[in-house]
């Protein structure tokens, strides 16, 4: 008998740390992963596409044509989705003409990176979610410089072909905006409803950079003296967590010639390194301390200081234009404000985080452009729209009230009042 409990009680006890592991196993994948729920295919080419297309519409399956990058909600596993992520590759550059032709699974970064060896670049500027081409043609991606349709001259499309007829294959179709003004149109922001992109041609600028300097201050500060701040360069960015009066800003400014000291390797790493830190603490924080605020606000503190260092890391040197981050930015909500309305809301938000305790695991992130002035500043932004005759405005995003940690709707419906009023 004694033995038999034994035997039982070390079998509980392995039943437990086999629970444990798992656990713990499901955890580092929910953060690294997100497994897939759906039957996912992979393409390598357009023939690929094609066929899957073709036999896709003769057995009346619907078909989801994503790229990989962008944030997507949960699939049945009835979805068969089509991720383009290994169709990544460059298929031709003209330096003369300043164009090139890349498949749509490529990152934006990539490219960016594979152009600024040839000293060209695309026309965006300012901080945009780093997507692959084309989950950043069907979400519309635009910068604080214009959206990214401007830069595109011509998409190579699959169709399923028709019903009837003779055309049972799917089949490779050309749009540019000359000719097919409609459907590209259409294409854009039309998260992936309208065609297949199997290639798109780029219309580059030549490259150019700009500077960024990087400080903390407080929020007292900020308010104080915000006349003048948003005045000293042609764009800022605020990295504030309402619980502190530490604040990041980050002014960038546009060079008049193209040198300048650029990032040295291991001080890119440095950031690199930062950047990553600062993601995974966050990643914790959301699936372990949503319930617990005082470990929640630890976290989030550290965070700050790791997002300081991405800050400080980049500061004095000079980047491309174009800064692309984590595509968490386009989870939660992003508000578009005139510049002048920003001091009185930063404080409202200061009071209203004092008197209403919560769980803050990521920053307000607020970004302000002039609009009009030096550089390039004189495009028709897309998300800055003029105000009033003056394109100076700002952005603020935040995603503290998440679904899976079921927000008090009062207190969620006071918060959004401030930034109607």
């Amino acid at each position: 008998m004694f033995p038999d409990l034994k035997e039982n009680g070390a079998a509980m006890n392995l039943s437990v740390l086999n629970s444990l592991v798992s656990a713990v196993k499901q955890f580092f994948i929910n953060i690294f992963f997100s497994p897939p729920k759906g039957e996912y295919l992979y393409p390598r080419c357009g023939e690929d596409v094609l066929e899957i297309l073709t036999q896709a519409r003769d057995n009346k399956t619907q078909v989801k044509v994503v790229g990989g990058s962008f944030p997507l909600s949960s699939e049945s596993p009835e979805d068969v989705i089509l991720n383009l992520n290994l169709m990544n590759k460059l298929i031709g550059l003209d330096v003369h003409q300043q164009t090139v032709i890349a498949e749509p699974g490529m990152l934006l970064s990539h490219l960016s990176a594979l152009l600024e060896t040839v000293n060209l670049s695309l026309d965006l500027a300012g901080t945009v979610p780093d997507l692959s081409i084309v989950d950043a043609i069907a979400v519309g991606l635009a910068g604080c410089g214009g959206t990214l349709a401007k830069n595109i001259l011509s998409v190579e499309v699959a169709l399923p072909g028709a019903d009837g007829g003779r055309s049972r294959r799917a089949e490779l179709n050309s749009w540019s905006w000359t000719t097919n003004p409609a459907q590209m149109s259409a294409l854009f922001s039309g998260l992936g409803l309208v065609a297949v992109v199997i290639a798109v041609t780029f219309k580059c600028i030549p490259l150019y950079r700009v500077t960024e300097v990087s400080y903390l201050t407080s929020l007292r500060d900020i308010l104080e003296t915000w006349s003048l701040v948003h005045r000293t360069s042609f764009s800022q960015q605020l990295i504030w967590y309402p619980f502190s009066e530490l604040v990041i800003l980050t002014h960038t400014s546009n060079l008049n010639r193209n040198v300048a000291i650029a990032q040295s390797f291991i001080n890119r790493q440095f950031s690199n390194t930062s950047r990553a830190v600062a993601r995974f603490i966050r990643k914790i924080n959301l699936f372990l301390f949503s319930s617990a605020p005082i470990l929640s606000s630890v976290l989030a503190r550290i965070q700050f200081i790791s997002l300081w260092s991405v800050a400080k890391n980049r500061s004095d040197y000079a980047h491309p234009s174009v800064s692309y981050i984590d595509c968490d930015i386009l989870r939660g909500a992003t508000w578009l404000l005139p510049l002048a309305s920003l001091p009185p809301l930063l404080c409202s938000i200061s009071q209203w985080s004092h008197s209403h305790p919560a769980v803050v695991s990521s920053p307000l992130l607020i970004y302000t452009i002039q609009g009009e002035g030096e550089g390039r500043v004189g495009l028709a932004p897309y998300l800055q729209p003029s105000i009033e005759g003056k394109g100076a405005a700002a952005t603020v995003w935040y995603d503290w009230f998440l679904s899976d940690s079921s927000p008090d709707p009062l207190e969620l419906a006071q918060f959004e009042e401030m930034f109607h009023s």
